[in-house]
């Protein structure tokens, strides 16, 4: 039995430690995105190129950090769908009532928002809904409501933050033993053996051998 409980305890813990990590680089993207209007006209000196000429660069920046805050509170609440009772048997009297006592931010998160279906027609997954494409023409037009601005992720990160609160104080006994100076990149390595312009030029050499061969 002790066994067991440990195991579930330890659960709990991976549990808090992914929602802290998610809401952490949530809170850092979204820094970076609010930021971006401080260095709004430097950056719009920048001038992309060809097809993007005429884009502004803070827009750019803006955009694509606001993509990936709305793409990391998908995996946060994700996260804490897992965090259910069924999944426990000596602690799921106080999961139980952890679900209960966040219910009402959840309930506002998902009949607001269509985070998770913005996530996976348009960032996640290769823009096809059910097997069309979303370019086909029998494809009618979709609406989201998501978060539009880094404010409006702002809201989120303080709901959030009430999520792993409260979490966390439910577990006191877990959130003493935490090591917060663990860090994911110290479980990571990156191999640096990229495909180099060398690379795409024999590459192009072997597609046009091979296009003069199918004619």
């Amino acid at each position: 039995m002790k066994e067991k409980i440990e195991e579930e305890l330890n659960n709990v813990s991976h549990t808090i430690k992914t929602l802290i990590h998610l809401l952490t680089q949530i809170k850092m993207i979204n820094q970076i995105g609010d930021k971006v209007q401080d260095m709004k006209q430097i950056l719009d000196s920048i001038k992309l190129e060809g097809y993007y000429e005429k884009f502004k660069c803070s827009n750019g920046i803006e955009n694509v950090t606001l993509e990936y805050c709305i793409l990391l509170s998908n995996s946060f609440i994700d996260e804490y769908q897992e965090f259910t009772p069924v999944k426990f048997y000596f602690l799921k009297e106080r999961v139980s009532n952890i679900k209960i006592i966040l219910s009402p931010i959840f309930k506002k998160v998902n009949s607001t928002y269509d985070i998770k279906k913005y996530r996976n027609i348009l960032l996640a997954h290769n823009f096809r809904i059910k097997g069309k494409s979303f370019f086909d023409k029998e494809v009618e037009k979709f609406k989201f409501n998501i978060p539009n601005n880094h404010k409006d992720i702002q809201v989120l990160i303080d709901l959030f933050t009430i999520v792993t609160s409260t979490i966390c104080q439910e577990f006191i006994e877990i959130t003493y033993g935490l090591d917060m100076q663990e860090k994911m990149i110290d479980k990571i390595e990156f191999i640096n053996n990229p495909i180099t312009s060398d690379d795409v030029i024999s590459i192009k050499e072997e597609v046009i051998k091979l296009r003069l061969a199918t004619k």
